[in-house]
């Protein structure tokens, strides 16, 4: 291609861009699919703006802004930086649509209750502590991850027995759960390894997640010397101590 042609393309290219930049974000939210997305209080424009609410069926979304970005646009990539607001928490990441449906996340956290993640994951709902994910690379194709690396602490957690009345002396704990999967194997299994941050209660234990939905966990847990009597008792309700003071732990259920 002559010199010439190359400055009537690029500039061809510049102008399009222009002009798409400055579509509003109203029109190009209604190209999305009826049941995706129903937002509310839009503004700025596709390139660059927010909504004050938004219903996804799943989830609920408060304040929401997303800016593109000009290089992996150039490179066929629709992608940007998103933040927004899930019930009391926050999340954000730099998120992009790829080929194949495949939908993925870099830096990707979220901080706030767990309860927020509820209509997620109806498991958190019961959980009243509060949750921190922090992924580096995250990516779904069909609903489950095809890369998953990262951690989900959760701190606060009530010790009790389920159902059992929640006072100011219940005792709590923090938990951490690391998981490295890139890539997650064809068989779609996602093994996490779970571990204590301190606190009343000491863990280890593997979380294995199976698709489409299952999960399994297995591992050893025992109170330390601090913690209630009440907190010994509801563990021994899980199986005998071992002669280092351990309960082997062992639970399976589907979300």
């Amino acid at each position: 291609m002559t010199r010439p042609r190359l400055l009537v393309v690029a500039g061809a290219a510049a102008f399009l861009l222009a002009v798409v930049a400055r579509l509003p974000a109203t029109v190009a939210l209604a190209w999305l699919p009826d049941a995706t997305l129903h937002p509310s209080g839009v503004t700025g424009t596709w390139w660059r703006g927010g909504f004050a609410a938004a219903d996804t069926g799943a989830l609920r979304l408060g304040p929401t802004s997303w800016q593109l970005s000009l290089p992996a646009l150039f490179l066929g990539r629709l992608q940007g930086t998103v933040e927004t607001q899930l019930g009391s928490g926050t999340a954000s990441g730099v998120v992009a649509l790829g080929i194949g449906g495949t939908v993925s996340c870099r830096d990707c956290r979220y901080a706030g209750p767990a309860a927020s993640l509820r209509s997620l994951l109806p498991a958190l709902a019961t959980v009243d502590g509060r949750l921190e994910l922090s992924f580096t690379d995250l990516a779904l194709r069909d609903r489950w991850p095809v890369r998953a690396t990262g951690t989900a602490t959760v701190t606060g957690v009530a010790l009790a027995v389920p159902g059992a009345p929640l006072t100011p002396a219940t005792p709590r704990g923090n938990f951490t759960a690391r998981v490295a999967a890139d890539p997650v194997g064809d068989d779609g299994i996602i093994v996490a390894e779970v571990a204590d941050d301190g606190g009343p209660l000491q863990l280890q234990a593997s979380l294995t997640l199976t698709p489409p939905g299952s999960f399994e966990a297995s591992g050893r847990a025992r109170t330390r010397p601090e913690a209630p009597p009440t907190l010994a008792a509801a563990l021994g309700i899980l199986g005998r101590p071992g002669p280092d003071g351990a309960i082997e732990i062992s639970f399976a259920g589907s979300f």
